[in-house]
């Protein structure tokens, strides 16, 4: 079963872990080919052993005739995974399925990311890269905020409205849901959905609806605002929402009721391949 980490690449700008498991290093200057991973970004670690299954790229924005936007994935001390990946000119999407990609258990990872030319400043990637265990194959579950500091955690919504906002499958919030569509780069499955909300004013209602290629999907959630910090929360665990390679992915809130203009909202799901 593969598994799959996201991230929204800003270039020149710092951007989610690769991994879930372990966070060092920092860092504000990309520079390639051979920085090393204590000086670019967040370095990872994850304990087992996993192979690089596909990557997808999408740049809402195209770079422009003559510029171009590079990722690439890399472990150890500088070792490349995958070679770089391209989007260049008007371009705006692209792929790679390495051959026997494998990231040895317990092995710093991380990436690189950088341009040429003058892209605007305002590009950015959103690079979907699926995994797959070599000895134990799971079901993965993903989570949208922090949930160290909850309530005061989680993803901010600071412009709740009658007219809906997006959210990337990472919690990063839009107001045109084309910037906002997480590629997702393996056929599977969502399940297993846990909401928690707070901070939203009481007599208020929102709706927070799990999109597929623009559209609604079966998984709804109705949110009730009771003010303050108190935490709230509900789950779903029958709800399945199939998934191809290459669909968009994305989350709609829209206030349905009541004047409140903010919320913190928490997101963990699953996503299985059988």
């Amino acid at each position: 079963m593969a598994f799959v980490k996201w991230r929204r690449i800003g270039f020149g700008t710092g951007f989610d872990a690769m991994f879930s498991k372990e966070s060092t290093g920092g860092g504000q200057s990309p520079i390639e080919p051979d920085t090393p991973p204590n000086t670019l970004f967040e370095t990872n670690i994850l304990l087992d052993e996993i192979q690089v299954v596909t990557t997808i790229a999408i740049a809402p924005t195209p770079p422009g005739a003559g510029n171009a936007v590079f990722y690439r994935l890399k472990y150890d001390n500088r070792l490349p995974l995958t070679p770089p990946i391209m989007i260049s000119g008007l371009n705006t999407t692209a792929s790679f399925t390495p051959v026997n990609a494998i990231i040895p258990a317990q092995q710093i990872n991380y990436i690189t990311n950088w341009v040429s030319g003058s892209p605007t400043p305002s590009n950015f990637m959103h690079v979907t890269t699926a995994f797959e265990g070599t000895q134990n194959k799971f079901i993965s579950y993903y989570a949208m905020g922090n949930t160290d500091s909850l309530p005061q955690g989680g993803v901010h919504i600071s412009s709740l409205s009658a007219t809906p906002t997006f959210l990337d499958m990472t919690g990063y919030q839009f107001f045109n849901e084309t910037q906002g569509q997480t590629p997702w780069p393996v056929t599977g499955k969502f399940k297993n959905f846990f909401v928690v909300w707070s901070q939203l004013a009481s007599g208020s209602t929102v709706s927070v609806v799990l999109r597929k290629n623009g559209a609604d999907t079966a998984l709804t959630f109705n949110l009730t605002g009771i003010g303050g910090f108190t935490l709230q929360s509900i789950t779903d665990s029958t709800t399945q929402i199939p998934v191809s390679i290459g669909d968009l992915c994305s989350w709609k809130i829209v206030r349905t009721s009541g004047t409140g203009t903010s919320m913190t909202l928490f997101i963990s799901y699953g996503f299985s391949t059988v």
